[in-house]
């Protein structure tokens, strides 16, 4: 029962902007999907018995632009444009248990002759370098946290996409 209130209590902030589940109607099916409804729109979301997820609409992350010549980055922030003319540094937090998974999308505006340098918080690495530097106008970057313990234990910046050239 908690998994489920977790589910409706993320599903309406998600598509009301708000914490109130209002107009709500979920179905669990023979197949054991499970679909979310409201008064306007049927299937805004599926989730399938195998776990995947299938959302019928836009989704919104945090954007911002910056003018500042440095920015850390937290549990706010998704997609991050650097506008300064010089440079920019932009720190990625420590990779935990709690940021696993966090995606970032950081793109180098109109910045002219500057850069924007990525470093990480805690000495992780990006890809195998301990920094990456973004230093043409509109190139972009798209980083995940991967924190994995046992017998292969892994704390690290991925790349997995983006127009970045090294």
């Amino acid at each position: 029962m908690k998994n489920l209130f977790t589910l409706l209590f993320i599903v309406s902030f998600l598509f009301n902007n708000n914490a109130q589940a209002q107009n709500i109607t979920n179905t669990l099916g023979a197949n054991g999907d499970f679909k979310i409804d409201n008064s306007v729109a049927t299937n805004l979301m599926t989730i399938k018995s195998n776990g995947a997820t299938i959302l019928n609409g836009s989704l919104s992350t945090p954007a911002k632009a910056t003018l500042a010549n440095a920015i850390t980055l937290d549990e706010s922030d998704h997609t991050l444009i650097c506008a300064d003319g010089g440079t920019t540094t932009v720190t990625l937090p420590t990779i935990t248990s709690e940021t696993h998974g966090r995606i970032y999308i950081i793109k180098a505006g109109m910045i002219a002759t500057g850069q924007v340098n990525i470093v990480t918080g805690n000495s992780e690495q990006i890809d195998g370098n301990s920094s990456i530097t973004l230093d043409t106008n509109w190139e972009f970057i798209k980083l995940q946290a991967i924190f994995q313990t046992g017998s292969l234990s892994i704390t690290t910046w991925v790349i997995i996409g983006g127009n970045y050239t090294p």
